[in-house]
């Protein structure tokens, strides 16, 4: 079994091989062949090497004698989907560590998703808009660098989802962003809320949410 190092160790000696078959597997899929003296996993690809990972560990998490009374089987395993995806909200309430992203990334890739989308309205720290987020604690760059590279580690998509339209009264609020509001009384909604402080319109909302 050839480790990141590229040192390789014999199989009799382990009784376990794992190699790569992108042809005969679906993508972020792998498969599990127990035989009596002898276990080879062939992966699609780097994912589904990680997804074999996660269901070794958490086999071994659930029953530590698994390895001492697996028969012989053969086990396909894959997504159903190739995107599998949560979206974490970090401009309402307390704005999470770094360290609490990354453990949330942790939990989401044992469960198998593989996209991590990153809503914010005011909670990055844009350079030329140090105004809006002064107050938010807000996420840097630098950090989401940090993010998405230890999302590739896990085989993780991570997505920036920065929402606008009727997501941007924290901007709004300001006397540098209040030319921008297409309704700087607020507005009312077609289904009878109001809308209060500076917007943008009801023209803007999709017609999806317009019921």
């Amino acid at each position: 079994m050839a480790d990141r190092g590229g040192t390789t160790t014999a199989s009799d000696r382990v009784g376990l091989a794992l190699r790569l078959a992108p042809i005969d597997h679906a993508a972020q899929g792998y498969e599990l062949i127990v035989e009596s003296e002898h276990v080879t996993i062939e992966a699609h690809d780097e994912a589904g090497v990680f997804l074999w990972r996660l269901y070794l560990d958490s086999t071994a998490r659930n029953d530590d004698r698994a390895t001492a009374t697996c028969r012989a089987c053969t086990l396909s395993i894959g997504l159903t989907s190739p995107c599998v995806a949560s979206c974490f909200d970090i401009s309402r309430d307390k704005v999470p560590t770094l360290d609490t992203a990354k453990a949330l990334i942790d939990r989401l890739s044992s469960w198998k998703m593989n996209q991590f989308q990153l809503y914010t309205e005011h909670t990055f720290a844009y350079r030329r808009h140090p105004e809006v987020w002064a107050k938010a604690s807000p996420f840097t760059g630098e950090e989401i660098l940090e993010l998405d590279a230890y999302c590739r580690e896990r085989c993780v998509e991570l997505v920036p989802n920065q929402n606008s339209f009727g997501h941007m009264h924290r901007w709004f609020e300001l006397p540098r962003y209040a030319p921008l509001a297409e309704a700087p009384d607020g507005f009312d909604f077609p289904w009878g809320d109001t809308a209060l402080g500076r917007s943008v319109s009801a023209r803007s909302i999709p017609a999806a949410w317009r019921w």
